[in-house]
């Protein structure tokens, strides 16, 4: 079996753009954005980023809010939490086969070729000119949103994957596996990130006396958001200086990376510059957990750990 491709790949890690994904890597703690897919419907470099996410479904009807969208809307027909940031405005999300473009629906600006009949609902405008034109339609309160400059850093951090998006993920039947879906759909190392339990720290308990957990801090912060990400993200060109863990990367990477400085993108989504003294910390427990998925055989290299 080869070896997983690199997180860093351009096939995995794109740039952010309409219509692509954000999918919160395993060291995202903020409750609001824990293993959370976001949908980027808007993204201009020097303005900000804004989406929904798309798996958090509530437990209020859309006719609750909104009823003549109700018989419109896909199951499971309830209002989903799209973000921290105005969670008292709602907007919705329509696919629309075909080539036309029905009044009251706008596509994603410069989306992905394969996201392109997806695109925004007015609300204010009747249903009935919709009707026939929309094959699904989820309603969202609220949405995320990041200054400019702000996602990036997240990004750069190791907070977020970047992943090509498909128009099912906006309407999922079971938004509550969707994060282990896209991640599936991967391959490769992402593939086995989706398998990483929501709550490690019962397997840690069990295979290993209980470990001290990251540490948690907060990023640059919207108005109404506050995206939180551990500490330990934050890359390190000291060479290990300041690190609390050795961490697990692919290990043809790894020498290439301890040469040039080239920081590296580690099982567990941390990015960083790897320490000649391997053995100077314990070893980060995020990691163990998706390497014990591993096939064995995968080329994983100890000294790799900084």
């Amino acid at each position: 079996m080869p070896p997983p491709s690199n997180l860093t790949d351009d096939t995995q890690m794109d740039e952010p753009h309409s219509g692509r994904l954000l999918v919160a890597t395993t060291v995202l703690s903020d409750p609001n954005f824990r293993r959370s897919v976001v949908l980027i419907v808007e993204h201009e470099a020097a303005q900000g980023t804004l989406g929904v996410i798309l798996n958090r479904p509530t437990e209020i009807p859309v006719g609750q809010v909104l009823e003549p969208w109700m018989d419109l809307a896909t199951s499971p027909s309830v209002v989903f939490s799209g973000g921290p940031v105005a969670p008292n405005s709602a907007l919705a999300l329509a696919l629309v086969p075909g080539t036309d473009e029905p009044v009251g629906w706008h596509p994603l600006d410069e989306g992905a070729p394969a996201m392109a009949r997806l695109g925004l609902v007015d609300l204010d405008a009747p249903p009935g000119l919709l009707a026939d034109a929309i094959a699904r339609l989820r309603v969202y309160a609220g949405y995320a949103g990041w200054a400019a400059g702000q996602l990036q850093a997240e990004i750069d951090q190791g907070a977020w994957y970047v992943l090509p998006g498909e128009p099912a993920d906006a309407f999922a039947a079971d938004p509550v596996r969707l994060w282990q879906s896209v991640l599936r759909r991967q391959g490769g190392e992402l593939a086995y990130v989706a398998t990483y339990p929501d709550d490690p720290s019962q397997n840690l308990a069990a295979a290993a006396p209980p470990r001290k957990l990251f540490a948690v801090s907060s990023t640059e912060v919207l108005p109404e958001q506050d995206t939180k990400i551990h500490e330990d993200l934050r890359p390190d060109t000291s060479h290990g200086d300041h690190e609390r863990f050795k961490h697990l990367v692919i290990k043809d990477k790894l020498v290439d990376s301890m040469v040039t400085g080239t920081p590296l993108r580690a099982l567990c989504g941390k990015v960083w510059v790897p320490s000649h003294d391997p053995n100077r910390y314990p070893p980060c427990p995020t990691c163990m957990e998706i390497a014990e998925r591993l096939p064995k055989g995968d080329d994983r290299d100890g000294d790799g750990e900084s």
